[in-house]
Order: C-alpha cells, then structure tokens, then sequence
C-alpha cells in the first residue's frame, strides 16, 4: 500500500512523514522532494527545486529547477522529466520511497508521471503528499488502486500520525 497525505497549504502534510523519517531513521529512503527556496530578505519565492527524497542539503541549481511559486506560479515539465526522472531511476533498492510533492507543477511532465505511477504499482511502499486537486497526476495518485489517501486538517494532524505509522509499519513488516 502506498499512503499519500493531502490537505491545505501549511496544515502539517510534510511534517508528519518527515517526523516519520526522522523516527525511523534506519530506513533507506529513494524518492524525491521538492523544495521552496524563500529569500527572506526580499520576502519572494525564489523558486522550486526537485531532490533526492534522501537529501536534507538543499540543492538549488538551476538543472533541479522545476517552478516558481508567488505571483507566478508554473512548474517546468521538461526539468520533471529531466531531473525528476533520473532521480527516481536511481530509486531502486530502498525501503521507502517519498515522493513530497505531486501537484500542479507536473501537469504536463509526462515522462515523470509515467514514472510515478510505475512506482505506484511496483512493491516497495510509497509514501507522500499530494495537492488536493482533482485533476491531472495527482488524481491519478488519488485514484491508483494501491494508494490510501489520508486528509490532514489542523484538527486531526496530531492524530493523524499514528496512524499514518501504524499503517506505514505494517505494510513495512509485510514486505
């Protein structure tokens, strides 16, 4: 089974499986993140850029790139599937794969789409958040026959992660 949090922007989606990484840090973790370099000084969004899931330095080169958030808000599909592609190529024998986030960026990336779902389908558990839109790639996440979807709230986030590792582990024992 694959699990997939979704819910608003800043409710705590992220949170609970990097708590989750964090608590169960023996894991060997594939998979990609995206990442929001934010200039505080300016107070602007600089720009979205796709790492490795095991990554916790922040790579922002212009080839990991994939969108701008703020005023302009676009997802860059040919570097989804350049960089976010290789990436997940090289996610082969891990015990976990993150994929934080799939939403709207991707639309049109279709060679990262067709990757994510093969990993969708494949063996080895994912984990991950998704936009809660219904449309595109991250509907397709919503839809896949291997995936639970759990709905974050500020109200339930607390709560919500044991059973998100309850479910995490058990599938995790079972593999």
């Amino acid at each position: 089974m694959n699990i997939f949090l979704t819910g608003e922007i800043q409710v705590g989606k992220s949170t609970i499986i990097n708590k989750f990484i964090k608590s169960h840090s023996d894991l060997k973790i594939g998979g990609f993140k995206t990442l929001t370099n934010f200039n505080q000084d300016q107070g602007v969004y600089m720009g979205v850029y796709i790492v490795p899931g095991c990554d916790y330095e922040p790579d922002y080169s212009e080839e990991s790139h994939v969108g701008d958030r703020g005023n302009k808000k676009s997802g860059y599909p040919e570097k989804f599937n350049s960089k976010g592609v290789d990436i997940l190529n090289t996610s082969g024998d891990y015990d976990l794969i993150l994929m934080d986030e799939i939403g709207f960026m991707e639309t049109k990336a279709e060679n990262f789409a067709n990757a994510v779902l093969k990993f969708l389908d494949g063996n080895v558990p994912v984990i991950g958040v998704v936009k809660p839109m219904m449309k595109g790639l991250p509907l397709a996440v919503k839809q896949h026959p291997k995936t639970k979807v759990l709905e974050v709230t500020k109200d339930n986030r607390d709560e919500l992660y044991f059973e998100f590792e309850q479910l995490l582990e058990e599938k995790l024992t079972n593999v």
